[in-house]
Order: C-alpha cells, then sequence, then structure tokens
C-alpha cells in the first residue's frame, strides 16, 4: 500500500494521459492495471507473425490533429498515409468490376449529399439507402466500419455531425507500440485488477491481487453475517438480489 495524490484505475490511452497530465501539475500518481501490459485494447504484437501486427486500434486518424502523430514523428515511426477511398471492392467472392467500383464511388458521393440534404422524421441512416449491393457496399463502408453499428442503428444527425478522420495515417511498427512507448515512465502497477473502491474521507484503499494465469480459479463460497437472521451463511445460500447481482450484499453487517 503507498499513499499518493492520485490512483488512476486502467493503464489505457485515457489513462495512461490522465496519469501523464496530473504528473505535470505536480500531483503523485498510481495506475492500476488489471493485464500484465499497458496500453488497453492499443497492442502491437510481433509473435503471430514476426512482424509488428496491431490486434487492436490500428489507425492514426485526423493526424492534424492527433497528439499520437507527434509522438509517432518524435520517435521516428515509419507512417504511412493512407487515402480514404476503397482500396478493393468485393460482392459475393468476385472482385466488383470497373463499372461496380465507379457506381459504388457514385453511390457514395450520393450518400454523402443524401445527408447533408436529410430533413426527414426517420433519423436512420438506412432510410437513406437505395436497394441494391452497390448502394449497401458504399453504407457499410461509411457505417458500420467507421461507426461499429448498423446503419439502421445510426443517427443521421450524428452521422453528419462526426468529424472528418483525415489525414489517416499507418504506423509500420504499430500503434500499440507506440501507445506503450508513450506511457513507459508512468508509474504503473500490472496484473491489479480493482474489485472494489472504498471510499471514505479524502481517501480510499485498494487492494492488490494475483493477475490470473488463464485458468479459471475455484471459488469458495464466502460466508458473511445476515442481516436478517444474523446469522453467518453462506453466498451460495443468501437470497439477497444484491448479493446474486454483484457477489457483495449491501445489508451485511
Amino acid at each position: 500500500m503507498s499513499e499518493v495524490d492520485v490512483v488512476v484505475v486502467g493503464a489505457g490511452s485515457a489513462g495512461l494521459a490522465a496519469a501523464k497530465f496530473l504528473r505535470a501539475q505536480g500531483r503523485t500518481v498510481k495506475v492500476l492495471e488489471a493485464m500484465t501490459r499497458i496500453g488497453g485494447r492499443a497492442f502491437t504484437s510481433s509473435e503471430h507473425f514476426g512482424v509488428p501486427i496491431d490486434i487492436g486500434c490500428a489507425w492514426l486518424h485526423a493526424a492534424d490533429r492527433n497528439p499520437y502523430f507527434p509522438e509517432a514523428q518524435a520517435a521516428g515511426w515509419t507512417l504511412y498515409h493512407h487515402q480514404m477511398e476503397v482500396d478493393h471492392l468485393w460482392i459475393r467472392g468476385r472482385k466488383a468490376s470497373e463499372a461496380e467500383e465507379a457506381a459504388m464511388r457514385a453511390a457514395d458521393a450520393g450518400l454523402a449529399k443524401a445527408l447533408e440534404n436529410w430533413n426527414g422524421k426517420d433519423d436512420r441512416v438506412s432510410t437513406l439507402i437505395k436497394d441494391g449491393l452497390v448502394h449497401r457496399a458504399a453504407a457499410t463502408f461509411s457505417g458500420p466500419m467507421d461507426f461499429g453499428k448498423d446503419f439502421d442503428e445510426i443517427s443521421v444527425e450524428d452521422f453528419r455531425a462526426a468529424a472528418d478522420l483525415d489525414p489517416n495515417y499507418f504506423t509500420r511498427e504499430g500503434f500499440g507500440a507506440l501507445v506503450a512507448r508513450f506511457g513507459a515512465d508512468v508509474p504503473v502497477e500490472l496484473g491489479t485488477p480493482v474489485h472494489r473502491i472504498r471510499w471514505g474521507g479524502l481517501a480510499f484503499r485498494w487492494r492488490r491481487r494475483a493477475a490470473s494465469s488463464g485458468r479459471k480459479p475455484s471459488v469458495s463460497p464466502r460466508r458473511r453475517r445476515c442481516w436478517r437472521s444474523r446469522r453467518s451463511i453462506s453466498s451460495r445460500n443468501c437470497r439477497s438480489p444484491t448479493w446474486r447481482r454483484f457477489s457483495t450484499c449491501r445489508w451485511a453487517c
């Protein structure tokens, strides 16, 4: 147990940036991370294919305002600019013809124009999509691939308000490796999942637990004094819905 001004839970990009900001303000910081590495969903592996591969996020979107872009430049990372066009289009197992690719580009432009001029009552992007494989391909590229949702779940208004992601870059050395480099000087306790935070006054405590070995641990039922019967009972026999859902009974004495 150590005393610090601020404890940050999670050593992903946001947690690392928060810790660096707080430390720059003169605060003492400790970051607690459940995994055995930092970076969160930004993770570069060189073990799978012998070259750096981003298992998680890979794009350096909006490089003109992305704080990781100057980090990559300062690190001497190899950066590749990527245009926003579709490189290859496949339809039902075959490569699209030049005419189909041209039709998709026209459909993409038509979709953008329809989004710009939309003033209907139905706020779903799916209402703007015409029938046909080409239009669905255009909508997929600008919908689920960007937003992670089907286009009948995407709001037209939110779509129009989304920031432009260009210019886009890939990095040969890996985005995950870049995030790991960014947070290399941050004090992080790895293998430290946070199960509970006890607040009290102006401080709280945390307890470090061993990281999982990958095997499912055997769990014995915990025993507590029941607030109803005042008897020591097993968590398996407790009828409290709170205990069943969250493994902690708020009524326990």
